[in-house]
C-alpha cells in the first residue's frame, strides 16, 4: 500500500513540477517569441487607436502641416496612454519612419480635407497593408504558412 502512495505521490510532483517548468518557459520567453500573433494582434489595435486620434487632431487643426507625433498626442488628450510596438525584437530596416518601437503617423491633405491617414510601426509594417504586403511582417519566417497548415490539418479530421 505505500509502494502506490509513494508512487502517486511521486507522479503528481513529478507533473507538478513539469506544468511549472512549462510555465515558467512560457512566461519568460519574450513576447515576440512565445505569441506572435498576440503581439501583432496588440500592436495592430493600437496602431487603429492612434490612426484615430490623429483623425481628430487633424481634423481640428486644418493647417496642420508637420509631422504628427504619438506623444503629441498624448498630451493634447486625443490619446489616454502611450501606445507603442511591444515587440521586443524589431527589425526596423523595412519601414525607416518608424523609429524604435514608436509609431509614424502618414497623412495626406488637399483643401483642408484629410484624404489619406496611416500608421506605420517598424516591426509590423504600414497599418493600412496588413491585408495584403505586410500580413506576416512581424512574424517568424513560416509561422503563417504552419499555423495554417495546423488548423486545416484540425479541421480535416471533423470531414
Amino acid at each position: 500500500m505505500n509502494i502506490i502512495k509513494n508512487g502517486l505521490k511521486a507522479i503528481i510532483i513529478l507533473l507538478i513540477s513539469m506544468s511549472l517548468l512549462i510555465a515558467a518557459f512560457e512566461f519568460s520567453s519574450p513576447p515576440g517569441i512565445s505569441r506572435p500573433f498576440t503581439v501583432k494582434r496588440d500592436c495592430l489595435e493600437s496602431m487603429k487607436k492612434v490612426q484615430g486620434a490623429s483623425y481628430f487632431y487633424l481634423m481640428e487643426r486644418p493647417k496642420f502641416g508637420s509631422e504628427v507625433k504619438v506623444s503629441e498626442l498624448l498630451r493634447c488628450g486625443y490619446l489616454e496612454k502611450n501606445y507603442h510596438c511591444g515587440y521586443c525584437g524589431a527589425r526596423h530596416e523595412g519601414a525607416a519612419e518608424a523609429s524604435g518601437h514608436d509609431y509614424a503617423v502618414i497623412y495626406k491633405r488637399s483643401g483642408g480635407e484629410i484624404n489619406y491617414i496611416d500608421v506605420v510601426c517598424g516591426a509590423h509594417g504600414y497599418l493600412s497593408r496588413q491585408g495584403d504586403s505586410d500580413k506576416d511582417k512581424g512574424l517568424p519566417e513560416g509561422f503563417v504558412d504552419n499555423y495554417l497548415a495546423r488548423v486545416k490539418t484540425r479541421f480535416d479530421m471533423y470531414k
